[in-house]
């Protein structure tokens, strides 16, 4: 922490990811992980958690108070039946949370896109909520919120001027991506990248866009996938506003 605070960069522990791990820390030190980290004055907002699963409501409190990070790594807390993240508790009670992927020994894809789907739909079953963990909270955690707990949030995670130029470009005219009813929600639930959908096309970082990835081929003008959407949208519109209107009244984090 020191060599953290003398540099200004941020330090990195994964907390709290198994009950396994918290059982060894309360054994060896009579406290819970989170007490142990404050008690050896660690808890500062250059800390970022990853994982985070087993908390007690007074570790949450503790960790938004210390304004710590946390990085929430859904598929790989599948993978290794480590648990669920209290995520949507986290996030009403003040704590910035990214999203992450772990590594590939515990996930096999570093594929935000699908962490992102992925975490809405667990943090949905895990509150047996179907409003909870909504396409907006999602999207925040793997962009904006993400840059926060980096300490990056002033030169990334958002399209502003004076901000580096970190942008991606989808490819929307897909199969998987028909009809298109909300940016944001299409974003998080539907985007596949590489192999499965060749949505991504372009990146660019503190630059000009510049080719990125797979060149998706395809017809550019209108054909069966416009009729599609038009025919599709026109008849399931009026439901769908009314479905959205409905979820927007009920809307959790």
């Amino acid at each position: 922490m020191k060599l953290s605070q003398a540099f200004s960069l941020p330090l990195q522990v994964h907390l709290s990811e198994t009950e396994e791990e918290v059982a060894e820390v309360i054994r060896r030190t009579g406290k819970r992980p989170v007490l142990h980290l404050h008690h050896l004055g660690l808890l500062n907002q250059s800390l970022i958690a990853v994982h985070a699963v087993h908390l007690e409501d007074e570790e949450i409190d503790l960790l938004a108070r210390s304004k710590v990070g946390i990085v929430h790594s859904p598929e790989s807390n599948m993978k290794l039946a480590s648990g669920i993240a209290r995520v949507s508790e986290m996030v009403r009670k003040g704590l910035v949370v990214g999203l992450g992927t772990d590594g590939c020994a515990s996930n096999n894809n570093l594929d935000l896109f699908k962490e992102m789907d992925t975490a809405a739909k667990l943090g949905k079953v895990g509150t047996l909520d179907p409003v909870n963990m909504g396409a907006t909270t999602v999207l925040k955690m793997a962009t904006i919120w993400g840059a926060e707990v980096l300490g990056l949030e002033k030169e990334i995670g958002t399209i502003e001027v004076g901000k580096k130029a970190d942008i991606i470009t989808i490819d929307l005219r897909k199969p998987h991506l028909t009809p298109l009813q909300s940016y944001v929600h299409d974003r998080v639930f539907s985007e596949r990248l590489g192999r499965e959908g060749c949505d991504r096309q372009r990146q660019g970082v503190d630059e000009g866009p510049r080719l990125h990835g797979p060149r998706c081929r395809g017809s550019d003008g209108p054909g069966p996938r416009d009729q599609c959407q038009n025919k599709i949208l026109s008849s399931i519109g009026p439901l769908v506003s009314f479905l959205s209107f409905q979820a927007r009244a009920t809307k959790k984090p």
